[in-house]
């Protein structure tokens, strides 16, 4: 962001548009822990990148996902995936 509030040198993150033709969903809430990386709801359940937009891992579900939160430890990964809120534990 610039100082007077507008955004530069602005640039895609991940394009997630691929995708789309094999998981349902689309990118949607995301959370970022201390280390920088960024557990996100998309096709197929939740991403999880490192700040320079690479994927580490997902978390594979067979829900729509909508949102993710991390408890204050960072421990638990905490979603809401169609009608259900999901725990799940992490390795850190």
């Amino acid at each position: 962001m610039a100082e007077d509030g507008t955004v530069s040198k602005g640039r895609i993150f991940y394009d997630a548009t691929r995708n789309l033709a094999t998981d349902k969903g689309v990118p949607d809430g995301l959370k970022v822990d201390r280390a920088g990386n960024i557990y996100a709801s998309g096709p197929g359940g939740i991403w999880i990148f490192n700040s320079a937009g690479t994927v580490l891992g997902k978390i594979r579900l067979s829900e729509l996902v909508s949102n993710c939160a991390l408890s204050h430890d960072e421990k638990t990964l905490y979603i809401t995936a169609d009608m259900y809120l999901l725990r799940i534990k992490l390795r850190k």
